[in-house]
């Protein structure tokens, strides 16, 4: 059998890049049937895709680590994301852009910084 070339060695990473993508993928095939602008599209389905996939992770983390760990974990992560809205509204305030176009911003930053450190 041949080994294929491409390997995933960080899921973490590659979720994080596929969520944002098909976020913003999908924001864009939203604006083009008119329902709302990307901007908003995005914000909308970037949400939605992040608090599914925390209520994908939680029974997992309650079976492997215990109630006290997995709420730990998910209040971490789910405060993550208000500081990254409170930056947004901040970033937004000091240099005059629309609150989308920061969070599209902030995200992406937040996806390529993912995994490292």
């Amino acid at each position: 059998m041949k080994k294929f070339a491409f390997s995933i060695k960080n899921k973490d990473v590659f979720m994080a890049v596929i969520t944002w993508l098909a976020s913003f993928a999908l924001s864009h095939v939203i604006q083009a049937f008119g329902w709302t602008d990307q901007g908003t599209a995005f914000i909308w389905l970037y949400c939605l895709i992040i608090a599914v996939r925390i209520g994908f992770m939680f029974p997992r983390l309650f079976r492997m680590s215990g109630i006290n760990t997995a709420l730990t974990i998910v209040g971490a992560m789910i405060s993550m994301y208000v500081i990254v809205f409170v930056l947004t509204w901040a970033f937004e305030v000091i240099f005059e852009i629309s609150f989308s176009t920061v969070f599209q911003i902030l995200t992406f930053g937040q996806v390529m910084a993912t995994g490292k450190g």
